[in-house]
């Protein structure tokens, strides 16, 4: 998780500092995260542990979608949209 979170910041701070290097650099922390190492949904109840596992393929899904965009973007230093 800690490798995730290190590259969205390192994305953000691409972005505020109009870098599209450091946006890629980001982007390729969140490509190639490892899964978590331990069970998040391990803090909810039972009965929802199933639904949020069933979640959590669609939501790495996006999150590649959107750190993509965010380097398209940056890579033709279109910062606002970034």
């Amino acid at each position: 998780m800690q490798v995730l979170q290190e590259g969205i910041g390192v994305m953000q701070r691409g972005v505020l500092q109009q870098n599209p290097e450091m946006v890629r650099m980001g982007g390729g922390f969140i490509e190639n995260h490892p899964a978590p190492n331990h069970k998040p949904w391990s803090i909810m109840s039972q009965s929802d542990q199933a639904a949020f596992k069933a979640t959590l393929p669609a939501f790495n899904e996006l999150l590649h979608h959107g750190a993509s965009e965010v380097i398209e973007k940056a890579g033709k230093r279109q910062w606002e949209e970034a």
